[in-house]
């Protein structure tokens, strides 16, 4: 499935927190502009692994409300823009998911300084060449990407990737 974004309130900027996506296949968010969505539900695995794929300038934002972790065990890959991860009743993140940050591409955890975000992300391994950040104003992230990396992110700080 391919979508200019999550959306489904009349603005075109949240997504209330009842609509949870379960699938299989890949989930391709396609932003054609600056312009931030947020989605407030979970990701799931259907019959098949579901994969998300963040591509264009825009941020869009997870929040999952749904009190349920999302689950879904597909790759997650920032082509470009952001994709931020906000603090919910469940996570956005998922720790059976592999995340790619493509070159100029950025992976926000905690949201940023009016939002809270978690204070521990699992996933299930991090590679690329772009930069995961903690957009928290006052919240450190402990980060953990797979068994042999943890970070520690203290507020606003920046990880940056490199290829090797």
């Amino acid at each position: 499935m391919t979508v200019a974004g999550i959306t489904i309130d009349s603005s075109g900027n949240v997504d209330n927190q009842n609509h949870n996506i379960t699938g299989g296949g890949v989930l391709t968010v396609n932003q054609t502009s600056n312009a931030t969505r947020s989605y407030g539900g979970r990701i799931t695995d259907g019959a098949t692994a579901t994969s998300l794929v963040k591509n264009g300038n825009g941020t869009l934002m997870l929040q999952n409300w749904s009190g349920i972790n999302s689950s879904y065990s597909g790759a997650t890959t920032i082509n470009a823009g952001t994709l931020m991860i906000l603090a919910g009743n469940g996570t956005s993140l998922s720790a059976n998911s592999s995340y790619t940050v493509a070159s100029g591409a950025v992976l926000t955890l905690g949201g940023n300084s009016t939002i809270a975000g978690p204070s521990t992300a699992i996933i299930g391994s991090l590679a690329g060449a772009g930069t995961v950040q903690n957009g928290n104003a006052s919240t450190a992230i402990t980060l953990t990407a797979g068994r042999a990396h943890t970070f520690q992110l203290e507020p606003f700080q920046v990880l940056v990737m490199e290829r090797k």
